[in-house]
């Protein structure tokens, strides 16, 4: 089943997810950059003043976000009936989680402080290099 819904920032149309995975760059040591390249960046920021910390914040956000959309599209290939179910899912559960670690790190920084709390989630683009653990899918078929 063939997936026309995604069209990625560059405007150019995929259809299924080895197609999205090709354009989002998601192969080899590029794969590997999408989702930990941030790592450098978001670990020096504790250490940064208030401009590079604002230049480093953006290409922390850009480089996290760019594997997003052909994360979306590959659990959409999974589900191919589902297609808007998967989106709503994946995007609930980011919006969802990414408030209740806001209430928790809040609560967290009245405890320790501003400075403790910044500095432990610089550490936390590091997850995304546990990713190398899971399967490849041509291993899965």
């Amino acid at each position: 089943t063939r997936n026309a819904a995604f069209a990625p920032p560059v405007g150019e149309k995929v259809a299924t997810v080895e197609e999205a995975l090709r354009v989002a760059g998601a192969g080899g040591a590029r794969e590997l950059f999408n989702l930990g390249g941030g790592d450098v960046f978001a670990l020096a920021m504790p250490y940064a003043g208030l401009t590079l910390t604002v230049i480093l914040s953006i290409l922390v956000g850009l480089i996290l976000s760019s594997a997003f959309t052909a994360i979306v599209v590959f659990a959409q290939e999974l589900m191919p009936g589902r297609v808007g179910m998967v989106a709503g899912i994946f995007f609930g559960f980011s919006f969802g989680v990414g408030g209740l670690a806001a209430a928790g790190l809040g609560i967290l920084a009245d405890h320790q402080g501003i400075d403790y709390v910044f500095r432990m989630v610089s550490y936390l683009p590091l997850l995304g290099l546990l990713t190398i653990l899971l399967p490849r899918m041509d291993e899965l078929r």
